[in-house]
């Protein structure tokens, strides 16, 4: 009974011992699996970055960066490209027009009935420029009505949209000028249909070609 008692103590204390160290051991393994699982969860997120972050040049953008730079060298180069067929347009513009075209202010207007082209000197005591505004208003005036459209495309490097149907109908449209203190209107109208929406075409091209010039 003594020799039971004293293996049945014993088996205790072995057992004390062993959950004593293995505990430990087993909570320290328990410890590194953790670890490590958030160690290659970081090591996935930070390689999946990395991925995301290889520069494609000596910089140190990140690729959503260089996206986003590529994006803004696209529409800095086509405002380069409309700067620059806006400085061609303008220099042609002087030779048709005959007057300097940083001198004189251009407005494209479409009306319920057709439309008006409004050009203005700058400077309302520049007698010289002024005479010239007059002078290609007048010009224009009996080319217009002839369905001479040479000049705007000219000047624009293209067959201006809506001339061929002004040209076609130029009997169907009143051609008049209002004269102002520092420059001239055009004014075009019309009672078709269909030449009212050349108009409007003729002058929403315009305006956005000459943008105030």
């Amino acid at each position: 009974m003594k020799k039971d008692i004293i293996k049945i103590q014993s088996f205790r204390i072995n057992f004390a011992n062993t959950y004593c160290y293995s505990l430990p051991v087993v909570l320290l393994i328990s410890c590194t699996l953790l670890f490590s699982n958030a160690y290659g969860f970081i090591l996935a997120g930070a390689n999946s970055n990395l991925i995301l972050q290889i520069p494609t040049s000596s910089s140190n953008f990140t690729s959503g960066q260089m996206v986003m730079d590529h994006s803004q060298m696209d529409h800095m180069n086509m405002n380069m490209n409309m700067n620059m067929n806006q400085t061609e347009m303008l220099k042609r513009g002087d030779i048709a027009m005959k007057f300097n075209q940083s001198k004189i202010s251009h407005q494209f207007v479409i009306t319920p009935n057709g439309g008006q082209i409004k050009i203005s000197a700058l400077d309302n005591n520049d007698n010289q420029t002024v005479s010239q505004i007059k002078d290609h208003i007048r010009n224009i005036q009996k080319e217009f009505s002839e369905g001479n459209f040479n000049r705007s495309s000219f000047i624009h490097a293209t067959t201006v949209p809506g001339t061929e149907v002004m040209t076609d109908k130029r009997n169907l449209i009143d051609y008049s000028i209002i004269e102002m203190n520092n420059g001239s209107s055009l004014i075009l109208e019309s009672n078709d249909t269909e030449v009212i929406d050349a108009i409007s075409q003729f002058m929403e091209f315009q305006a956005i070609e000459h943008r105030g010039h």
